[in-house]
């Protein structure tokens, strides 16, 4: 798997990219499936039928899937979880999805 580890941080970091800003945006939660079907099916496509400067390798395809399906976990774990403090602090000043820090949030 260490060889394929390329494959698997490349897939996760352009999947993270994009469902990150969606779930920014607070788009539908089918574009971020569209996005990860996309970001599969390139992975699939280039490892298998692309020769241009590439070696077919169903292994690498599959690295990338595998990271494609860890980071759509992890992104509705946050979807749904959302960003806490780390610091546990006072709860009703926990920032929720939807409220604006002030300068005390951003500066402590």
């Amino acid at each position: 798997m260490r060889t394929h580890i390329s494959n698997v941080a490349l897939s996760s970091m352009v999947l993270l990219t994009a469902g990150g800003r969606l779930l920014q945006e607070r788009r539908p939660r089918w574009q971020l499936w569209a996005w990860a079907a996309a970001v599969s099916v390139a992975n699939v496509v280039t490892e298998s039928a692309v020769t241009f400067l590439n070696v077919p390798d169903l292994a690498d395809a599959a690295a990338g899937l595998l990271g494609v399906a860890v980071t759509l976990v992890a992104l509705f774990v946050l979807g749904r979880t959302g960003l806490v403090r780390a610091d546990g602090g006072d709860p009703s000043r926990q920032l929720s999805p939807r409220s604006t820090p002030d300068a005390d949030d951003i500066l402590t």
